[in-house]
């Protein structure tokens, strides 16, 4: 968190114009927000601590970067504090001392990480395995890194794909069920495929409304977040194979997709499947038969 508050009353003649808000009345306005701000940061779990980023205040014409002149400082352009912020600043390093003096030895417990929780699963009425063939699974495109190319093709009841990835992130495959399924209340997913013996490959899964991070709003449908999933890297076996994947090791992808989304995986909304391939299949044919969402 970044605590960028600044008060029209400040004696370094700063007009706020320019700069990261908010802009309140009074230094005293500023400490009671600093407090606030602080106790709320404590609460987080793991917490190491924090910085003050800017000792003193921003030059009253702008700084040369870019003109902001903002009230941010513990101390005012002549170098004289602001006491009632530093006196805050002094009860926050006191209240944030008392509970880990207090807590002993600290331990890591990875179940209660929250990048290690497995994922979420939308419960559902799947009770028997929901098989989508070949002939009902439609390639959509191939995304591949510079240097890297794919083709999507059938032969003989199997969506082939045809890939080079040799460079940079690699490639992946994407393909989706002709018509909407709900697979929600699944614990597994199976490909069955044949995979190019020591070929490394990762399935994975996008909701409905998954997009670029960073937008403001994700369009999905059925209770989608538009959240991008991905299941763990395995290697091909060669010749016709089984791949089974439980979906809570499913993890959410940091470059696509929500990443403000709820962490459950909406099986009851899902739009497309691909298949990522890392730099090293050169070449590699492809043949997938089926996947299977089983409870």
């Amino acid at each position: 968190g970044e605590f960028s508050w600044r008060a029209q009353e400040n004696r370094s003649g700063l007009a706020n114009s320019k700069g990261a808000e908010v802009t309140v009345p009074t230094q005293k306005d500023r400490a009671d927000r600093l407090l606030m701000f602080s106790r709320e940061l404590a609460k987080e779990p793991y917490l190491v601590g924090m910085h003050w980023f800017q000792y003193a205040d921003q030059p009253p014409a702008g700084r040369s970067l870019d003109g902001e002149n903002s009230n941010y400082g513990l101390v005012d352009i002549e170098d004289e504090p602001y006491e009632e912020v530093t006196g805050a600043m002094q009860r926050v390093l006191a209240d944030w001392q008392k509970p880990r003096r207090a807590a002993g030895e600290y331990r890591f417990d990875e179940a209660e990480w929250a990048e290690l929780l497995p994922a979420r699963l939308s419960q559902g009425p799947l009770t028997k395995p929901a098989t989508v063939s070949a002939k009902e699974l439609l390639p959509v495109d191939i995304k591949a890194d510079a240097g890297n190319q794919g083709t999507w093709g059938m032969e003989k009841g199997a969506l082939l794909l045809d890939a080079t990835s040799r460079e940079g992130w690699g490639l992946h495959g994407d393909f989706r069920p002709s018509r909407p399924a709900d697979f929600s209340g699944a614990k597994n997913v199976s490909l069955k495929a044949e995979i190019p013996e020591g070929v490394s490959f990762r399935l994975l899964i996008e909701e409905i409304g998954s997009d670029a991070p960073g937008r403001q709003s994700y369009d999905g449908v059925r209770g989608s977040d538009g959240e991008s999933w991905e299941l763990p890297m395995v290697q091909g076996r060669g010749g016709i194979a089984t791949y089974t994947f439980p979906l809570e090791d499913a993890t959410p992808r940091l470059h696509w997709g929500n990443q403000r989304g709820n962490r459950t995986l909406d099986l009851q909304s899902l739009d497309r499947f691909s298949l990522y391939l890392p730099p090293g299949a050169d070449p590699a044919r492809i043949r997938i038969e089926s996947i299977t969402f089983s409870p």
